[in-house]
C-alpha cells in the first residue's frame, strides 16, 4: 500500500502512474474515506471500514479477530488529589471538613493533621464520601492536607 502513487501533473510524460490494482484499491479508499462515522486500516491486502465505537471504548489490535482489531472497554484511569487542603475551619471546636471529591477507594485517602499521618475507621478521623469528620477537633493553628485517588 505505501507504494501507491499518484500523478501530480497527469499527461506529462515521465510520471509514475497507478496500476490498476493501485487504481482499485485508491477507489476503495476513498469511497470509505467519503462514509461518515467510519475510520479505515489496511490489513495488507485490502482496506477495512470500521464503524467508530461508542463512548468508553477503544480500538486495540486483536490477532484472534477476522480483520485483527477489535473495539474494547476502556479502563477507567483514576485521578489524584495531592496536597489538598480540606475545606472547613480549624477552630478547636469544628471537627468536620470536606474535600473536594470522594476518595476511591475510600482507603487511597492519606490525611495528614500537622504533620501526623492519621488513622482512619474512628481512630483519629471517618469519612464518609468526601466528608471528613476528626474524632478529636484540630486545634487552631493546625495545619493538615490530603492525598487521593477519585
Amino acid at each position: 500500500m505505501s507504494d501507491i502513487r499518484t500523478p501530480q501533473n497527469p499527461g506529462i510524460s515521465g510520471l509514475d502512474e497507478l496500476t490498476s490494482t493501485e487504481e482499485a484499491l485508491l477507489q476503495e479508499l476513498v469511497a470509505i474515506a467519503k462514509t461518515k462515522g467510519n475510520i479505515f486500516a489496511a490489513n495488507g491486502t485490502s482496506w477495512i471500514a470500521l464503524e467508530i465505537g461508542s463512548s468508553g471504548r477503544v480500538l486495540t489490535a486483536a490477532p484472534d479477530a477476522d480483520n485483527g482489531l477489535r473495539y474494547d472497554t476502556a479502563e477507567t484511569v483514576p485521578s489524584f488529589a495531592d496536597n489538598e487542603t480540606p475545606t472547613g475551619t480549624i477552630n478547636s471546636s469544628n471537627d468536620t471538613f470536606t474535600l473536594a471529591n470522594s476518595p476511591s477507594p475510600a482507603g487511597s485517602l492519606v490525611l495528614i493533621l500537622n504533620g501526623a499521618v492519621q488513622t482512619a475507621g474512628g481512630v483519629d478521623y471517618t469519612l464518609t464520601g468526601n466528608s471528613i469528620v476528626y474524632v478529636n477537633a484540630p486545634e487552631t493553628g493546625m495545619a493538615h492536607i490530603a492525598f487521593y485517588r477519585f
